[in-house]
């Protein structure tokens, strides 16, 4: 009711007035507890409470309840916990909440139901509480229930404020200006609901679309316009990961005049987008002109200006695989809480359409790799099979050509031999070609055979000259594979494998590879069927472990690779001529994954020999064509079992060292327990479960293995057990795993070829004079891993031609551990290669050798720059009169130098001389970033 006239305003009383303590006490009229009543009321039954009470003061100050038959214990101090603390109170599972900054609940503070209240206070003082407790459908009260008590206690406060009372009973009157003020905050009430049913309705609608079969990019453009529409902003972007660097690139972007950012991508870490995806949670930034961390380069290519922003995280199981970002509020000044919220809403119904898509994409790419594996493990297998199974050269080859066919669908295929008598190549086996009678003329066989090099023409009458070597009309799907077979025994080719018209009409590049592969394989075969056929003819033992001592010589690797990041080293003695024993390695690909393993087969003489030649053709062949050591296990154990009719087996440890991802994985076939001796002196013990290759059937076992996070320092240490059984000849004392690990810790900072070296002279000394007992088979590799971030050099050399070099070989050495290799490394060693010549030779010159010397110091940071200073107490370089060089002033003998000075300055991208204190000082930086 409006208030009478104000003539009559004497008469009128507040609904409250002071008491002791600054406190206000409720004037407790009829008409007043009425209100109270029906307050209650609807109170309770919108947030669904079974009993509620408002706590007001007496005139004496004591809090009393407005209804005694409501108050309970548990409501009472709960009030007086709001009165003590001011503030809104809420219990529930979690405990008390509401409380100020810096203040505890009261000690065994517990309640026996949820309950809540509101803090009613006014600027002359507190009114009292409203609590309610006991919710009616619900184990407790939530936020939303909380935020609504406190509205209600703030807005009854006020009308308790500015009501006032009649002449008359029962009349109670609220000025016009406060009745104004409730409909203004109804209004905007009101109009907070609109808008936040409008955003309900587009998330329902985004969920829809996220539900709907639209292509990922319609489906994302549509989200990205959406998420601009409620949140009234001037553009929207999705940022996708990169898994491989880190980065963050501009996939969709929704607003005009952006089109130029499309693919644009930012370094880890960088800007807030950067910030956002590494720390995985929600940036809100409105302020962007003064804040450090915006990336300016966006603003710079699209020519806008970024005034505020949102960014939000793309989350898969706590995996982020982007960012959503929305820029510059349209028509107001900065996002809100409710912006953010509404906006993580899109952020997650796009990372859900992001991530089906992948999952689809991986499941596709998974059924191709899937289909292609089984179909590889399926070509190897039948040709392994057709070659264990073949006796005579033309059973094997007849044998393989028909697997391939069969496994791989290619019409026609062919072996050309060479004749010793002739020299000419000879149509041995073919399948589907020409006739055994017709002539082999020179052609694309022989030239295949003359340069030892592979022939993969996807169409041969792209090539005019090959086309003519080719026989017209030989080839009718224009398309062929010629090999070279090549093998360990000799160094020419013994032949030329041919595949031509597949069914599918064109070779591709997995055809290609299996191809090697099976040819590979097959000349293996044929290269032990020719020994098996030198052993026969021989009658003599001593010519016979000679021929099978040659096996192994061509089984074990010859040299070891230059890896950037690990270190290879193996060696392998046997305890006779010939042995079980062997290793082996194979790097995938360059400064990536490196596979290494030891193996131990049963027996001794030739016949371990010739079984570890099977088996080490069988594991390098399925290595080539799988990553997985347990599986690759797996696939041996059922080539070597169901073809082995001798009952012999291998023990294997295998390993597969990943760098991108600092990870050793590893699998088990009956082999000992291996070692991993961490940098920081601690070591483990690697193993895995599984018979020994050759004994059980793969479905009749199982393989188990396991991975381990690899450090820079780590070293890795293969062996087999005649390295620790091995046996003192006057005790018969076992040297032991104790004496092993020892050896290995006092020796682990030196080379790996050293470490291998230094333990089996110490293991023949500890056996003594006596014969070796069990071969001798040892792989260390150390992992160096890529130095990260900021890292100098010194290095300090004489001032000698001989330095040169020996600067060359350590710069290259720390290049290529910080992945610097190529068309690059080649351009940092030939300027350092010219820098240090040029002061040995003209800065020193014939000053005397000893008293000389100069200083390389370089500063890499990785992927970014690389800074190379040389520094020397040689004569000063007169840089002003360097002319650049001229070819013909130069060749006539009219002008000398000048050329070293000019490949400096070309290839590095800055190049400072200054002469300072007596001394010379050349900076060079380059840029190293690799994309």
């Amino acid at each position: 009711m409006d208030a009478p006239d104000a003539q009559a305003s004497h008469a009128f009383r507040p609904l409250f007035e002071p008491v002791s303590g600054g406190r206000l006490a409720v004037r407790r009229l009829p008409e007043v507890l009425e209100i109270l009543d029906l307050a209650l009321m609807e109170l309770t039954r919108m947030v669904q409470a079974r009993r509620g009470n408002f706590y007001f003061f007496s005139e004496n100050g004591d809090l009393l309840p407005h209804r005694k038959g409501d108050d309970t214990p548990a409501l009472r101090a709960l009030a007086e916990t709001a009165l003590q603390s001011r503030a809104s109170l809420l219990y529930g599972p979690a405990g008390l909440s509401g409380l100020r900054l810096k203040q505890e609940a009261p000690a065994n503070f517990a309640l026996a139901a949820p309950s809540m209240c509101g803090y009613l206070s006014l600027q002359e003082g507190d009114l009292g509480v409203v609590a309610l407790s006991e919710p009616i459908y619900l184990d407790q009260f939530f936020e939303a229930d909380f935020n609504l008590i406190k509205g209600f206690a703030a807005t009854f406060a006020i009308l308790l404020r500015n009501g006032v009372t009649g002449r008359t009973p029962r009349e109670i009157f609220l000025s016009f200006k406060s009745s104004l003020l409730l409909l203004q905050e109804n209004t905007h009430l009101l109009q907070r609901i609109k808008e936040s049913d409008y955003r309900l309705n587009t998330v329902l609608e985004v969920s829809n679309q996220i539900n709907s079969s639209r292509e990922l990019k319609e489906l994302v453009e549509a989200v990205l316009y959406s998420a601009r529409r409620v949140l009234r902003a001037q553009s929207a972007s999705l940022f996708l990961m990169d898994r491989a660097t880190g980065e963050l690139y501009f996939d969709i972007v929704a607003g005009q005049g952006h089109d130029e950012l499309q693919g644009m991508r930012i370094p880890r870490g960088q800007g807030i987008v950067g910030l956002c995806a590494q720390e995985k949670k929600s940036v809100v930034v409105n302020d962007a002109l003064n804040d450090p961390r915006i990336y300016r380069r966006a603003d710079e290519i699209s020519q806008n200006i970024t005034r505020n922003l949102m960014a939000a995280p793309l989350l898969v199981d706590q995996e982020c695989i982007g960012v959503l970002e929305v820029i510059n509020t349209i028509d107001r000044s900065s996002f809100t809480r409710s912006d953010l919220e509404i906006f993580e809403s899109f952020s997650d119904s796009v990372a859900i359409a992001v991530q089906r898509r992948t999952l689809l994409d991986d499941l596709q790419r998974t059924n191709l790799e899937l289909e292609r594996k089984l179909r590889e493990t399926s070509a190897l297998h039948a040709a392994a099979a057709a070659m264990m199974g073949s006796s005579a050269e033309g059973d094997l080859f007849r044998r393989t050509l028909e697997s391939v066919r069969e496994s791989m669908n290619i019409q026609r295929l062919s072996i050309l031999l060479k004749d010793e008598s002739s020299g000419l190549l000879r149509l041995a086996v073919n399948i589907g070609s020409f006739s055994q009678a017709e002539p082999v003329q020179p052609g694309l066989a022989q030239r295949v055979f003359d340069s030892c090099r592979p022939l993969f023409l996807e169409d041969i009458n792209g090539n005019i000259e090959l086309r003519e070597l080719g026989a017209p009309g030989r080839y009718r799907s224009a398309t062929c594979i010629l090999l070279p077979m090549i093998g360990s025994l000799r160094s020419e080719p013994y032949g030329v494998f041919c595949a031509a018209d597949p069914a599918l009409g064109i070779f591709l590049e997995d055809d290609f590879q299996l191809l090697s592969t099976i040819v590979a394989q097959m000349v293996g075969g044929y290269e032990n069927q020719l020994l098996n056929q030198q052993i026969a003819a021989q009658r003599a033992m001593e010519q016979e472990v000679a021929i099978t001592s040659r096996i192994q010589r061509n089984i074990l690797p010859g040299a070891f690779p230059q890896h950037a990041l690990v270190e290879l080293a193996g060696r392998s003695e046997m305890a006779r001529t010939t042995g079980g024993d062997f290793f082996d390695f194979h790097v995938h690909e360059p400064h990536g994954a490196v596979t290494v393993l030891v193996a131990d087969v049963s027996g001794k003489s030739l016949p371990a020999a010739l079984f570890m030649a099977i088996s080490s053709s069988i594991l390098r062949t399925i290595i080539r064509a799988e990553s997985d050591p347990v599986q690759i296990l797996a696939r041996a154990n059922d080539l070597l079992y169901e073809e082995s009719q001798s009952g012999m087996f291998v023990t294997v440890f295998l390993a597969r060292y990943e760098p991108h991802a600092n990870r050793l994985r590893y699998a088990s076939a009956g082999h000992n327990e291996m070692l991993l001796l961490r940098a920081n002196g601690e070591v483990e013990l690697l193993s895995g479960r599984g018979h020994p290759l050759g004994v059980r059937a793969s479905h009749m076992q199982r393989y188990t293995g396991g991975e381990s996070h690899v450090a820079p320092g780590d070293m890795l240490a293969l062996y087999t057990d005649g390295v620790i059984e091995a046996v003192r000849s006057d005790s018969h004392e076992e040297y032991g795993m104790d004496r092993y690990l020892t050896a290995l810790r006092k020796l682990q900072d030196r080379a790996p070829a050293e470490i291998i070296d230094s333990i089996y002279g110490e293991v023949q000394r500890f056996s003594g004079e006596g014969l070796q007992s069990d071969d001798f088979t040892m792989l260390v590799a150390r992992f160096f891993g890529t130095p990260a971030g900021l890292q100098d050099y010194n290095l300090h050399f004489p001032a000698t031609r001989s330095s040169v070099p020996e600067l060359r070989d350590q710069l290259g050495r720390i290049c290529l551990r910080h992945g610097i290799s190529g068309d690059l490394l080649d351009d940092i060693l030939l300027v350092s290669d010219e820098a240090a010549t040029n002061i040995v030779v003209h800065a020193y010159g014939d000053l005397a050798e000893g008293v000389s010397e100069f200083e390389c110091h370089l500063q890499i940071e990785s992927n970014h720059i690389l800074k190379m200073n040389f520094r020397d107490s040689g004569r000063p370089f007169e840089t002003d009169l360097v002319q650049e060089p001229d070819v013909r002033e130069n060749l006539s003998g009219r002008r000398k130098g000048g050329f070293g000075v000019y490949l400096i300055r070309s290839l590095m991208d800055q190049v400072r001389y200054e002469r300072k204190d007596g001394e010379n000082l050349l900076a060079m930086e380059k840029d190293i970033h690799r994309p």
